[in-house]
């Protein structure tokens, strides 16, 4: 068996390459090749950003406040689907033993109402006429019957009307006119004084006399809202909830018999 040194491996590898020669054109011609190659580059390893390094306290973190919640409910009661008032009721010591069950309304009520003033903050000043206990009619002669007096009524309103609406409170009598443009409540009652039910703080305040009656009316800027006023021992009121100047007021106080 023929050993080969390692000397004479490389005197054969320099005699082959003492006879290659790479002239200037094959030199230039290899490094072209070299430079239209797409060599794939390997991309740098990405940093570790906050997030990647601290996601996993984060997630502990949380996990924990999750168990920490828990175990809070837990001690004081709270139960899933129940409101604090539900669970004071079970929970507190001087909760009575029974409830008090409603009594169901009654299916024969009289044909009564709370109404609630029709008028809204179309001025400066928030109306409010709320009134329980309204007693609704569908005539005047109804109106009339309830009240046991003659009721008037307004003949000739500012606007449309679409809709009349008769209601009693005591011996109060009300008619409500009701328009698209515009909406009138007429009061009466015997005796005196108001009974308008609006306690709005006017800026504009006029008093005119018709037929011997001494009639206020109360508005801002853009014209009256209110008009009060007494007569033959009665006492009458026309609200609206849309102002109108004070002419079309006064014809609606005249028109009313």
């Amino acid at each position: 068996m023929t050993l080969t040194s390692e000397p004479r491996k490389r005197n054969k590898y320099n005699e082959i390459m003492e006879r290659v020669q790479v002239t200037p054109e094959m030199h230039e011609r290899i490094m072209g090749r070299i430079r239209t190659m797409d060599i794939p580059q390997q991309a740098p390893p990405a940093k570790p950003t906050l997030w990647t390094r601290y996601r996993k306290y984060m997630v502990t973190a949380a996990s924990l406040i999750v168990v920490l919640a828990g175990v809070l409910a837990a001690q004081h009661g709270f139960a899933p689907g129940t409101s604090t008032s539900q669970q004071q009721s079970v929970t507190g010591t001087n909760a009575p033993e029974t409830r008090k069950q409603q009594a169901p309304e009654s299916a024969t009520a009289p044909q009564s109402s709370d109404m609630v003033s029709p008028y809204s903050s179309t001025v400066p000043n928030e109306r409010s006429m709320a009134i329980t206990g309204t007693m609704s009619y569908s005539s005047l002669a109804e109106l009339t019957k309830a009240v046991g007096y003659d009721v008037k009524q307004v003949k000739e309103l500012p606007f449309q009307s679409t809709q009349t609406q008769y209601s009693v409170i005591d011996k109060l009598a009300e008619i409500r006119y009701i328009g698209s443009s515009n909406d009138l409540t007429f009061r009466m009652q015997p005796g005196s004084g108001d009974i308008s039910g609006d306690n709005g703080e006017y800026s504009n305040i006029r008093t005119v006399i018709e037929n011997g009656a001494s009639i206020t009316m109360k508005g801002y800027d853009k014209g009256f809202n209110l008009a009060i006023w007494e007569q033959n021992g009665y006492t009458y009121s026309i609200m609206l909830q849309q102002p109108i100047n004070s002419e079309h007021l006064i014809e609606a106080v005249r028109s009313v018999k």
